[in-house]
């Protein structure tokens, strides 16, 4: 495996990075087997092809393999390890687009992980952040509106997929959509997805995939507005499905069989979500070709199939509550984070630790502690919630003093219990790296190359001298990550 120390010629802008999440070699193949004559084939003809694999140490997770591919260290140097954390030491190891921006190029970041805040200055052509923002601020101003929505839904989401309600605040947002870029076919494919779900729920399992759409219409609007020398495009719609539905589409790897009209369905639901992929690839082909640019395909690490025994899921749906359950008083903010985690920020370190020490005590019924991980980074705290035990009350324990439990029922603690799609994708290290420019060779081989070496490569792309990249510790040799949480009891 090499650290990507081999020439990459120097090419053409615009350099567009398209960032989709978690997507490994074998869904790329096996769709290709399914759509054939798609942009997925096209472009693997006439590209350069790698194999990427991280070495973050740990859990595998998204929002810390995209800094390690953006930063060109793994976590052992930039120490990232949830969303919204203090990011002070990570300040050492920009991620790719600052070292572009100061370099004096036109850069465009859209949804890439760990992107907030937008910078105070408008040396961006446009910056949104993530979908996990504490603060909707976009460059420029009048993205806020798409930025409210992604923030919204991703509030409203939580691994629990209800009903849609028309609200007047969802009408103001869809309408500020339409002046930045929303299109007459994804209003469309929204109204079908509706429609879809009222005749039969079971499409409910694939609403996520509609937000990838309504990103793409707003980057494509700035795109063609700002045209960068850089930019990005962040999805994670594909990531999603193979979660949930790995086993409906690669049933073969559970000795399983789709018997019933919902195997089906689900079965189905993972080449849906490449389908709006392949689209936006080709999109892109056509724009790089025009432009005679450069498009690379990424993503920092992959999914496999992994085995879980299923049982209930808890969500907090009431953070108030739970922070009086736990026992904490103080200031607090709640920010945003991904099923089953939650991250909170603090005023002081002092009380993040303070709320550290409340939440590693509490326990469900029966003794099980609430959460199975605890990160805490200065003034930022991330934890994750555990499984209910089956068979349990629903009801958390605290200390309260001489070795006396206080219980506190689900419902007072903010707590519901409920039923989700067992998971059965899951993170390992291995990742995919697509890189085409028109008129180059290509090259099938899908050498494996060390994530950490995509910034290197991107920023010779653009002519941007690369700086001397830290000593990195010995690599390790990539493992299958199984996803099973740890409950701690």
């Amino acid at each position: 495996m090499t650290d990507g120390n081999f020439d990459v010629p120097v090419t053409g802008t615009p350099v567009i990075l398209y960032e989709l999440n978690e997507v490994s070699w074998q869904v790329v193949d096996w769709y290709i087997g399914r759509n054939p004559h798609g942009n997925f084939a096209n472009i693997l003809g006439m590209s350069r092809s790698y194999t990427t694999v991280t070495t973050d140490v740990g859990e595998l997770h998204p929002w810390v393999t995209w800094p390690t591919l953006h930063r060109g260290v793994d976590n052992r140097s930039h120490g990232i390890e949830f969303l919204n954390q203090d990011l002070t030491r990570a300040s050492e190891f920009p991620p790719v687009w600052e070292t572009a921006a100061k370099a004096g190029k036109r850069v465009g970041v859209f949804a890439s992980l760990q992107s907030y805040p937008p910078p105070p200055d408008d040396a961006y052509a446009f910056y949104i952040p993530d979908t996990f923002a504490p603060q909707p601020g976009t460059i420029p101003p009048e993205c806020r509106p798409f930025q409210m929505l992604n923030l919204r839904q991703t509030a409203l989401d939580g691994g629990i997929v209800s009903d849609v309600k028309p609200s007047r605040e969802l009408a103001t947002l869809m309408l500020g959509l339409v002046r930045i870029g929303l299109s007459l076919s994804t209003v469309l494919a929204l109204a079908r997805q509706v429609i879809l779900e009222k005749i039969n729920p079971l499409y409910k399992s694939r609403r996520s995939i509609m937000q990838a759409p309504i990103a793409f219409d707003v980057f494509k609007h700035l795109l063609h507005r700002t045209k960068p020398e850089f930019t990005t495009f962040f999805t994670n719609h594909v990531a999603g499905m193979m979660h949930r539905y790995w086993k409906h589409a690669f049933p073969e790897e559970f000795q399983y069989t789709l018997t019933s009209d919902e195997d089906r369905l689900k079965a189905k639901n993972i080449q849906r979500a490449m389908d709006v992929a392949d689209y936006q690839l080709g999109y892109l082909l056509d724009y790089i070709t025009r432009t005679d640019g450069t498009l690379i395909v990424a993503s920092s690490m992959g999914q496999e199939a992994v085995f879980r025994s299923g049982g209930d899921q808890a969500r907090i749906i009431d953070v108030p509550a739970f922070v009086r359950a736990i026992g904490f008083s103080g200031d607090y903010r709640s920010n945003l984070a991904m099923h089953p985690d939650f991250n909170f920020e603090f005023d002081t370190p002092e009380d993040a630790g303070r709320f550290a020490s409340l939440v590693e005590a509490a326990t469900f019924a029966g003794g099980r502690r609430l959460c199975y991980k605890v990160n805490l980074v200065n003034r930022t705290l991330n934890f994750g919630l555990a499984q209910p035990p089956e068979g349990m009350d629903n009801y958390v324990e605290r200390p309260s003093g001489g070795g006396v439990k206080e219980r506190i029922s689900f419902a007072e603690a903010g707590i519901k219990r409920f039923k989700r799609d067992v998971g059965t994708g899951y993170h390992q290290p291995r990742g995919i790296l697509l890189w085409h420019r028109p008129g180059e060779a290509s090259d099938a081989s899908r050498e494996v190359i060390q994530s950490t070496a995509v910034r290197a490569m991107i920023l010779s792309a653009l002519g941007i001298a690369v700086e001397p990249k830290s000593p990195l510790p010995s690599d390790r040799n990539p493992t299958r990550n199984e996803a099973e949480q740890v409950d701690a009891s």
